[in-house]
């Protein structure tokens, strides 16, 4: 009974002894030891199953945490957008934010907001092809040489004859305005330039047609009177725009006295 009793002894000692040999072997390779939570194989550590050189179990499928090899919150397996830098907002197929939908992203946008459909630079900025300082998407005059004052739509701003008014429902001059003409003569006789235009404008009492014939009327008139002054009749134009471009409020007595005017345009 003693002899049996020693003889259990032994291959229990035995067993557990070439259990501990496998099981260090299976620590040193990182090889298969048991099986974890939902039947999925594990090492010693209960980590799914690896082997040397980085093979995955094939029961692992699925299972190991996918990689985000950017760091942007989005598995690779899903991302768009790989490669994204560091910090940088996403959407939910890891491509940098655009709230302006402009084609450039936030983080390099220098001019958020961009309306819907504006051409845009590289910096996400309106394009301003000619330099003007109005936006292509405004500007009426495109191709401006460079240096050329513009007003808000991009074209060359009208130098407007100071004091150059009429009278109500009047195309004569005043004495005035005749001063002020004189000024201009001499500075376009001293100047070289291609072309003068210029302009007339009326209030808005009246009817339209009455106000546009009215216009064109003072600019011929101030255009004849630069001629006399020695101007280059085959340089100057005359044309009137009505009431469609007032400067001041029509409501008031002084507003419509600023509306009655001529003004010109220089192309050097």
């Amino acid at each position: 009974m003693i002899a049996t009793k020693k003889f259990n002894k032994a291959i229990m000692f035995s067993a557990a002894a070439l259990g501990l040999a496998f099981a260090g072997q299976a620590v040193a390779d990182d090889t298969y030891l048991g099986v974890g939570k939902d039947g999925i194989p594990t090492n010693a550590y209960g980590e799914c199953w690896q082997v040397k050189g980085g093979r995955t179990s094939p029961e692992c499928a699925g299972v190991m945490p996918e990689g985000d090899a950017d760091g942007d919150g989005v598995v690779d397996s899903k991302d768009q957008c790989p490669g994204t830098p560091k910090g940088v907002a996403v959407d939910a197929v890891g491509c940098a934010l655009d709230s302006d939908g402009d084609g450039v992203a936030d983080y390099q946008d220098k001019c958020p907001g961009t309306p819907p459909r504006t051409p845009v630079d590289d910096r996400g900025c309106p394009l301003d092809s000619d330099g003007d300082g109005v936006t292509d998407a405004v500007d009426q005059c495109p191709g401006t040489p460079k240096g050329v004052k513009v007003d808000a739509v991009g074209c060359e701003k009208m130098m407007v004859l100071g004091d150059v008014n009429f009278d109500f429902d009047e195309a004569s001059l005043t004495a005035a305005g005749k001063a002020a003409l004189d000024k201009i003569a001499s500075s376009l006789k001293s100047t070289s330039f291609k072309s003068a235009t210029v302009v007339g404008h009326t209030d808005s009492t009246g009817p339209a047609d009455y106000n546009m014939d009215l216009s064109e009327e003072r600019a011929v008139n101030a255009m004849y009177y630069l001629i006399d002054k020695g101007v280059a009749s085959n340089k100057l134009k005359a044309v009137g725009k009505g009431e469609t471009m007032p400067i001041a409020d029509n409501s008031t007595k002084e507003g419509r006295a600023k509306n009655r005017r001529v003004e010109f345009k220089v192309t050097r």
